[in-house]
């Protein structure tokens, strides 16, 4: 959710000073005066931007803080690090009712140049909405409870959420077979935006759970025999002549198995279209050599010679220390 800035006026008041007049020797010279309350309101703002009240500063701007901003409050912004610490005024631009307030912030990750807008209304001039950054935040493994800036964001969408310059640690809980590693993030001035992807990693015992979830699979198609086919299984037999009443698939050598790093989208290049999860390990296999042997009552065995067929599939989460391998579709026989 993102939010919405709608402007409001300042409860901040004054007459404007127009102009500036002298008299001397009965002649009266009258030159024009630089309005100084947006520079002020300006200031206003970016003090209380350096103090930490970031939600004193929300109210001057009039931005509507929706219900899923979770960094837009000082307890948030509190856990940030490398915030604004400085600012200087660089210039004021006013044209007809807008004053545009060039400022340059500071922080330890660098200084950046923003324009801060003001608009006139009748003798008050009202600060509009600052050009907040955001954190577009991927999916985490279920049952990692992520956290961002230590408040809890959901595990299993992509969460949008602004925020005022700074750092930002996106963190987690790790399990038996998930290893999470905090991750910093630093939106340096303000507009900056970053796509953050959570430290998720498997450990030991996870690999050896999707290890066994894959081979759970590949043996549970195998136990098939001729309906072990595609798209559900990774085998393919004609049985236009089929004379066989029993059948089986023997694979003769173990598979071996890459898994990828966590996968935000988790969107494999061979797999059917509509094929998608929030998230997940993809893995592959080598070539394993399988046999098929067919037998009926009245025949003996009969078994083909070694074909290579391979796993592709896809881990999301994990019940206790099994993993929920699933594969990707196979493409029908033709």
């Amino acid at each position: 959710m993102s939010a919405s800035p709608t402007p409001r006026p300042l409860l901040l008041t004054a007459a404007i000073a127009v102009q500036a007049c002298i008299v001397s020797a009965g002649l009266t010279a009258c030159t024009p005066t630089v309005d100084t309350r947006p520079k002020q309101l300006a200031a206003e703002y970016l003090t209380r931007v350096v103090d930490g009240d970031i939600e004193a500063a929300l109210k001057l701007d009039g931005t509507t803080v929706g219900a899923g901003e979770v960094l837009l409050t000082n307890a948030a912004y509190k856990k940030a690090t490398d915030r604004i610490s400085d600012y200087k005024i660089l210039d004021t631009a006013l044209t007809k009712g807008r004053a545009d307030v060039r400022v340059r912030t500071v922080q330890h990750s660098g200084t950046k140049t923003t324009r801060l807008t003001l608009k006139k209304t009748k003798d008050s001039w009202r600060l509009l909405p600052a050009s907040l950054g955001f954190l577009q935040i991927a999916p985490s493994p279920v049952g990692t409870a992520p956290t961002i800036a230590g408040q809890a964001i959901p595990a299993e969408k992509v969460t949008t959420v602004h925020a005022f310059p700074g750092t930002y640690e996106l963190a987690g809980t790790s399990s038996p077979n998930i290893t999470i590693t905090p991750v910093t993030n630093t939106l340096t001035g303000f507009g900056s935006h970053l796509n953050v992807t959570p430290g998720a990693s498997l450990t030991e015992a996870g690999i050896a759970a999707v290890h066994r979830g894959a081979d759970n699979w590949l043996t549970g198609c195998a136990t098939k025999g001729d309906a072990a086919i595609a798209p559900n299984c990774p085998f393919s037999i004609d049985t236009t002549k089929k004379w066989w009443t029993n059948s089986r698939w023997n694979i003769t050598q173990a598979p071996s198995y890459t898994i990828s790093s966590w996968q935000a989208d988790c969107a494999w290049p061979g797999s059917q279209p509509g094929f998608a999860a929030i998230g997940c390990w993809l893995v592959d296999s080598n070539a394993v050599p399988v046999t098929f042997t067919a037998s009926s009552p009245d025949s003996d065995d009969s078994t083909t010679a070694p074909v290579a067929i391979t796993v592709h599939g896809w881990v999301r989460s994990f019940t206790g220390a099994e993993a929920d391998f699933q594969n990707v579709p196979y493409p029908e026989p033709r």
